[in-house]
């Protein structure tokens, strides 16, 4: 077994197992850190996501132009504890993704890119934006 527990810890419980060991800290990942454009197949299409080396992949606006600084896909709030969080709230910041969810984070953003980039060029207009009555 990889933990060495110890029934010895009533914060268990009674008679429960408690592992004795620390879990060793995983090293920061490092995709996409020297990359400023990533590319992602989406059915069939190659759809290109700007990498913001801080921030993560950039979004575009639902209208197909380009996103602002805070247009970034994120990953679901950090759970309480004593993960490192951002800023903005309590998202969890790039550069502490794993190397599964800068995979993840990449992916769905060219997905959303690729739908935002559709929508521009059918010519769909939404509205409440500064172009829908226009």
């Amino acid at each position: 077994s990889r933990f060495k527990c110890s029934d010895s810890g009533s914060k268990f419980g009674e008679g429960a197992m408690a592992p004795t060991t620390a879990i060793a800290k995983m090293s920061q990942c490092t995709m996409y850190d020297d990359s400023k454009l990533a590319i992602v197949e989406i059915d069939g299409q190659q759809i290109e996501v700007e990498i913001d080396p801080d921030e993560g992949p950039k979004l575009l606006k639902n209208d197909g132009t380009p996103g602002g600084p805070n247009d970034v896909q994120r990953l679901p709030f950090c759970p309480p504890g004593d993960r490192p969080r951002s800023n903005n709230g309590n998202w969890k910041p790039w550069k502490y993704f794993t190397a599964t969810e800068r995979e993840v984070a990449v992916h769905i953003a060219a997905k959303r890119n690729k739908a935002a980039m559709e929508m521009k060029v059918a010519g769909v207009k939404l509205l409440g934006s500064s172009t829908a009555f226009g």
